[in-house]
């Protein structure tokens, strides 16, 4: 990404789609996998609610998305023997069902 100086004309809507795009990508290309399966939120952030600001912004909130994307990829199956196997913890319920 360039910098630019302030005198330069105020960039265009497509031009500032095209850094947001080529950020989202170099976040992508250089994010630490996550183990299969994934953690749930309250395990791997252990200090946030389930209404935490932290799940919409940051760390938080790729984890979030990914863990979301990540559970709705599972069959039926195997999201059963995921729930099973980590209960929702008081204070959130539904989460589960949220998905």
């Amino acid at each position: 990404m360039s910098t630019r100086d302030e005198d330069e004309r105020p960039m265009s809507a497509d031009e500032i789609m095209k850094m947001v795009n080529e950020a989202h990508q170099h976040m992508r290309e250089n994010r630490v996998p996550y183990p299969d399966p994934m953690l749930p939120p309250w395990i791997v952030f252990p200090d946030y609610e389930r209404q935490s600001m932290g799940w919409r912004m940051g760390s938080g909130e790729d984890y979030w998305h990914d863990f979301s994307d990540w559970f709705r990829a599972l069959d039926d199956q195997a999201r059963a023997q995921y729930i099973a196997a980590n209960p929702e913890p008081t204070g959130w319920e539904g989460f589960y069902g949220s998905r």
